[in-house]
């Protein structure tokens, strides 16, 4: 169903009332689904940028805060930090993925000339882009790459994970740049429960760009965007009954070997 209450009320009155005949922690419980873990990050910023976004409406916040260099980097070393498993980033935006993208591959082949276009088909880092414009056969070709063996990394914008592509082979999912939308949080992690022998458990990292600021002086806390957004994804896990996972924090302008 649609996150509009207006659109739901709609389906109802044309359909009748929604059935839900099995929840997904029921299908965990009964072995038919993978286990998943929710692990939030939280990514902490200097005070200073938590004063810019604090004056920010929503779309300048969204296009600051997924240009920011060292969040995409963070991503990026995350990503590259499970050879053996095969990871997926989700995304809404494409610059987005392209910038973790070129991240990626500067860790995987610092010496090749980056170009997007390298990455919609094979190469030798199994790093793999989808998006909206990707043909359905290179689609299907990404699927038999992951089915085939580990230590790929997908990158795929949220539509076409959530409804567009069907691998059993991933171990690890990561929120860049996901949203609210009840909806979509729980067909992206329908995706990643889906049997395979070479996992008991499946996580996901969900990015949390935690840039509230507390006024000093009167000790009161302004929540940017994609906080509120969190909060949201954090009750769709709940409701969900997911294991969640003790948040993490991450400074980002500290420099550091990322262990997970």
């Amino acid at each position: 169903l649609s996150d509009s209450v207006i659109d739901n009320l709609i389906i109802e009155g044309l359909i009748g009332k929604t059935i839900e005949v099995i929840k997904m922690r029921e299908l965990m419980n009964l072995g038919l689904a993978t286990n998943v873990l929710i692990q939030p990050l939280y990514l902490k910023y200097t005070e200073q940028i938590e004063k810019d976004v604090k004056k920010m409406k929503w779309s300048e916040e969204n296009s600051f805060i997924r240009t920011q260099e060292n969040r995409n980097e963070f991503i990026a070393k995350l990503s590259n930090s499970f050879p053996d498993k095969n990871v997926m980033v989700i995304y809404q935006n494409k610059d987005t993925a392209e910038n973790i993208l070129e991240e990626i591959i500067k860790l995987r082949n610092p010496s090749k000339e980056y170009k997007t276009k390298n990455y919609q088909g094979p190469n030798e880092e199994k790093v793999y882009l989808s998006w909206g414009a990707t043909k359905a056969s290179n689609r299907d070709d990404f699927r038999g790459y992951l089915e085939k063996d580990e230590g790929n990394i997908l990158l795929g914008t949220v539509s076409i994970v959530s409804t567009g592509i069907n691998i059993k082979n991933v171990h690890v999912f990561i929120f860049a740049n996901l949203g609210k939308s009840m909806t979509l949080v729980i067909q992206a992690v329908g995706r990643l429960v889906r049997l395979h022998k070479s996992k008991d458990n499946a996580i996901v990292y969900d990015i949390v760009d935690d840039v509230r600021y507390t006024v000093k002086r009167s000790g009161n806390v302004y929540e940017n965007y994609m906080f509120k957004h969190w909060k949201e994804r954090l009750n769709i896990y709940n409701n969900e009954e997911f294991d969640l996972l003790e948040p993490k924090h991450v400074q980002l302008q500290i420099k550091e070997k990322i262990k997970f």
